[in-house]
């Protein structure tokens, strides 16, 4: 089965690089990386799709239609919807509705606002996981904390030695600017990671990818019914006996968490939740669950 991908990665978002990681080391399956959808038609002629995953907020759909209807061959496409705003959720829901040459099958997102959206083909909730395709490194040096930011507010002193990392953004407003690749090459030099003010309807990947690689990985929210149910949110996924509010440190049972992560949450996992929504997949996906 072959797939191509839009790359829609951004600074703190590599969603479509695993999966297309994931899906190149799945048996029965291809895959190819576009960013351009200007050659629409040499890739998909070349590559000949049967699923094409693209974004919903990056992707230029007049390619697309325009190759569906000038072809026998019309591609189907899946949709991630992560970083659409609400105000545009019903233009989309419209667009959806009465635009048939796009061939959406499925839609996606990390964001729980989709779930009652009302849209006109099916959707599924593919929350973040760890990116364990990232390269670590060797650790250089031994710092207590490493504070994640995305705005000047998200500061506050903390107690010990300590860095401040923007992942999410352009803002000058940290020690260390980078992207997620860079976020996992430095966690190890590190005791603890503290993620200010995140969203329990969208942690980010490096949360996961930190408590993947041993990590102890905190929340620190200045809101506390967001800190209530993030709290509860982080032990349904990972584990219901640890405390990840740094404000309410407790037991943390890291190897467990890491096990979890293991079977639950990597890029196989959140690839194999994409094909059962999907035709065909079923030989496929009894490969993957022998391996």
């Amino acid at each position: 089965m072959n797939f191509t991908i839009f790359n829609y990665s951004s600074t703190d978002k590599f969603q479509p690089l695993y999966l297309h990681e994931s899906l190149t080391k799945t048996d029965g399956c291809n895959s190819y990386v576009f960013g351009d959808t200007s050659k629409i038609y040499e890739i998909y002629d070349n590559n000949k799709p049967d699923y094409s995953i693209v974004s919903a907020l990056r992707t230029n759909y007049e390619h697309l239609m325009h190759y569906n209807k000038n072809t026998d061959n019309k591609i189907k496409h899946i949709l991630n919807l992560d970083g659409v705003p609400e105000e545009h959720v019903g233009p989309l829901r419209t667009f959806l509705k009465n635009e048939k040459e796009l061939q959406v099958v499925l839609t996606f997102s990390t964001d729980d606002k989709f779930k009652s959206a009302d849209l006109p083909c099916p959707f599924v909730k593919i929350i973040s996981c760890a990116d364990i395709y990232l390269p670590t490194s060797q650790k250089y040096f031994d710092i207590s904390k490493l504070i994640i930011v995305s705005v000047e507010s998200d500061k506050k002193e903390y107690d010990g030695d300590y860095h401040t990392f923007n992942l999410f953004n352009e803002n000058d407003v940290a020690d260390i600017k980078g992207n997620n690749m860079f976020f996992t090459k430095i966690c190890n030099n590190y005791s603890e990671i503290i993620f200010r003010n995140i969203d329990a309807d969208n942690i980010p990947e490096a949360f996961f990818t930190s408590l993947s690689l041993g990590v102890l990985t905190y929340f620190d929210n200045d809101d506390e019914e967001k800190a209530r149910k993030l709290q509860s949110t982080l032990q349904n996924i990972f584990d219901k006996d640890t405390k990840f509010d740094y404000n309410n440190k407790g037991d943390y049972n890291i190897d467990a968490i890491k096990e979890t992560i293991k079977k639950k949450h990597t890029p196989v996992n959140r690839v194999k939740t994409i094909l059962s929504q999907l035709k065909d997949t079923y030989d496929i996906i009894q490969n993957m669950e022998q391996k």
